[in-house]
């Protein structure tokens, strides 16, 4: 099990109550630094590493989670056979035009500042993995990351690539209990298939296969957040139609396209055009903003546009997570993570979310029984990189 890092200076601005795991605001957390990179905004954070100087080279390790809004880096270390999160850096990947040069400058900066020279690394990607996993085009962004070119500019001895949510799947046994909030206790079948799943920039899913002679959970890789979304009623159907012709796009809609950030901006977009609401500041403030998710999100509880919108969103989340622990049949447990789901745990605990994944016929008792989690821990996708090196190198605890 890795350490916990929690917050011990918290914004002004922010309520927190004691012992509130603080992964999502990153902000607020000490040893904030800031650098830049290429002229790449890079915040830094660092935590505690007494023990650095004792851990073999060959046990630190640069992990990676890229995603379509996100690039989180690390360096972590095996430890007395725990895995820990010494350093962690986060740049906006919109930002970033070529990460074989971005992560040469990047450890560059790391031999330099923090004297660490690192041989082994793992980048997680939200994409598709060709067979050799050498190579990605991450889904929602321009540019690609080419391992063999970036073992070619760096001194990694071995760099590995897995998908983002593998690495989220191989990260759940390294979490602390605090870093994952039970919805449901359900009846967990140990060794039994699990699953996660979260919304973020885009929608991912991984499906977990207990492998007896491993002893450990082994990542089945999912591109499943882009397979058709279902519609239930009328309204949900005329959703479909707005976002189509909102796209210029006769192609079906996918999970995604709701359940991402940019989903609730859709479905917030689509009750202004389905129900008569009172224009409101909150109103005027989100679309000056050009309506992003997150101020949807902050006036979830005092807009009712708002409101609805997230009443829709739960009733989808909760269906796609249905689908999806019906087809991996995760009888030990469905996780959902993502940075939509840490920010609003209270939706997941709400009567209609437990009633729509359990709406279903002749296996409503079956999904009665799943446990049903939330993550919370911001870099579990680091966690599972490492995990993954761990892994490939016989290491893993």
């Amino acid at each position: 099990m890795h350490q916990m890092f929690y917050a011990q200076q918290y914004c002004d601005s922010i309520e927190v109550q004691k012992n509130v795991f603080l992964r999502y605001d990153l902000d607020c957390m000490i040893n904030n630094i800031i650098h830049t990179i290429d002229d790449i905004p890079l915040k830094e954070y660092r935590y505690e590493t007494k023990f650095l100087s004792e851990v073999p080279l060959d046990n630190i390790f640069f992990v990676a989670d890229i995603g379509g809004t996100n690039s989180n880096f690390g360096i972590c270390a095996l430890f007395n056979k725990k895995l820990f999160l010494c350093n962690s850096f986060h740049a906006p990947s919109q930002k970033i035009a070529d990460y074989t040069r971005f992560i040469q400058l990047l450890l560059e900066h790391i031999a330099t500042s923090h004297h660490r020279e690192v041989r082994y690394g793992c980048i997680g990607a939200a994409g598709a993995l060709m067979q050799e996993r050498t190579w990605v085009k991450p889904t929602n962004l321009s540019t690609t990351i080419d391992t063999q070119a970036i073992q070619h500019a760096t001194n990694l001895q071995e760099l590995f690539l897995i998908n983002d949510f593998e690495a989220v799947g191989l990260g759940i046994p390294y979490l602390e209990p605090d870093a994952i909030v039970t919805i449901r206790k359900g009846m967990p079948q140990p060794k039994s298939q699990q699953a996660a799943i979260g919304a973020g920039t885009g929608l991912g899913k991984v499906a977990l296969l207990w492998d007896h002679d491993k002893h450990m959970y082994i990542p089945l890789s999912s591109e499943g957040g882009h397979a058709d979304c279902s519609a239930q009623t009328e309204t949900e159907t005329s959703l479909f139609k707005f976002i189509q012709d909102e796209q210029k796009t006769n192609c079906p809609v996918s999970w995604e396209t709701v359940l991402s950030g940019n989903g609730l901006s859709r479905i917030y977009r689509f009750l202004g055009t389905h129900k008569n609401y009172q224009s409101t500041t909150i109103a005027n403030e989100i679309q000056e903003t050009g309506f992003k998710p997150d101020r949807i999100s902050h006036y979830a509880q005092q807009d009712q546009q708002c409101h609805d919108t997230f009443k829709f969103y739960k009733t989808f989340y909760a269906r796609c997570a249905k689908n999806f622990a019906l087809d991996a049949l995760s009888l030990n447990g469905m996780y959902i993570a993502g940075g939509i789901a840490a920010h609003n745990i209270n939706l997941f605990k709400e009567p209609e979310f437990y009633e729509e994944f359990t709406r279903c016929g002749k296996q409503k008792e079956l999904l009665s029984n799943m446990p049903l989690y939330v993550i919370v821990d911001y870099n579990i996708s680091l966690y599972g990189a490492a995990a993954y090196i761990l892994f490939q190198r016989g290491l893993h605890t």
